[in-house]
């Protein structure tokens, strides 16, 4: 589960819409209150964001209540890994736009 799958459903907008309305703040301050959450459970997979780990209260909240793991990857790499996902993406919204 990623840390914005719940946050989706409690803000009932898409994730592109949390910036649009709330800003960087706003979404920062949901993404903390979801990780805290979420924390609580177990057992439990939490993917994050780059920018998740950036509060500190959000990194000991990961470190105090599990086993973190740090994926380092070039933007290369990540934009091979990722590159046939976002094809996909693009491809569907074509589809449905013309629907």
């Amino acid at each position: 589960m990623t840390v914005t799958t719940p946050f989706k459903i409690a803000a009932g907008r898409i994730y592109p819409g949390f910036f649009d309305v709330e800003g960087e703040q706003g979404f920062r301050l949901r993404e903390a209150h979801m990780i805290d959450e979420l924390t609580r459970l177990s057992p439990v997979v939490v993917a994050t964001g780059g920018g998740a780990v950036l509060r500190e209260e959000n990194r000991r909240a990961l470190r105090e209540r599990g086993t973190v793991v740090y994926l380092l990857t070039t933007v290369d790499q990540q934009l091979k890994r990722t590159a046939k996902i976002a094809i996909a993406r693009f491809c569907s919204a074509i589809t449905a736009s013309r629907c």
